[in-house]
């Protein structure tokens, strides 16, 4: 076998560590598994998750989609998460396939994450009303920072409520567009 048979077939080079000799778009070793489940998985619930948008997105009252109207970014948002989510499942099915010729398929080792985000969404998203949207967004992102490693919790603190109190102000006093004040008397 000749070094370049054994970078293709996803070998570590001449005793160097998996990840530092591997070149742009190839696979560590180390993140190779046999099982393709968890990618699959994650396509099909994003594009469930597009499919979702894309009902509650027709469900906005106005008429067409023009730009200056309320369902013009949603649906623009939708199209283009349906678009990427069908890419990633096309992209994890080749994978796949290519799997079975020997080729290592790359590890889906972050499900615990990814649970716990999509559970921090949908209480977002129940939150919203009641509790108002910048204590609820600002819950949520310091949440995800957590979730996603962040160790630093003054910085994701300062971040998630600097966001939240300015986007609320650019929506609801530039843009005219109703955010649920909740508890705060805004």
């Amino acid at each position: 076998m000749t070094g370049s048979d054994s970078r293709e077939l996803g070998a570590v080079p001449d005793g160097g560590r998996a990840g530092h000799g591997a070149e742009p778009g190839e696979l560590d070793v180390d993140d190779a598994s046999s099982s393709p489940v968890g990618p699959l998985i994650a396509g099909v619930v994003m594009i469930g998750f597009g499919i979702l948008m894309l009902t509650q997105t027709l469900a906005i009252k106005g008429e067409g989609f023009e730009p200056e109207g309320p369902r013009f970014m949603p649906m623009l948002a939708t199209v283009v998460w349906l678009g990427l989510s069908t890419v990633y499942l096309v992209q994890q099915l080749l994978r796949m396939a290519r799997s079975r010729d020997g080729l290592p398929v790359q590890r889906f080792a972050h499900s615990g994450r990814v649970v716990a985000l999509l559970v921090l969404l949908v209480a977002y998203a129940y939150a919203i009303d009641p509790v108002g949207y910048i204590i609820s967004t600002a819950v949520f992102f310091v949440s995800a920072a957590r979730v996603l490693g962040s160790g630093v919790l003054a910085r994701d603190v300062t971040v998630a409520v600097g966001l939240s109190v300015g986007v609320y102000f650019v929506f609801t006093r530039l843009l005219g567009v109703y955010l649920p004040p909740g508890v705060l008397p805004l």
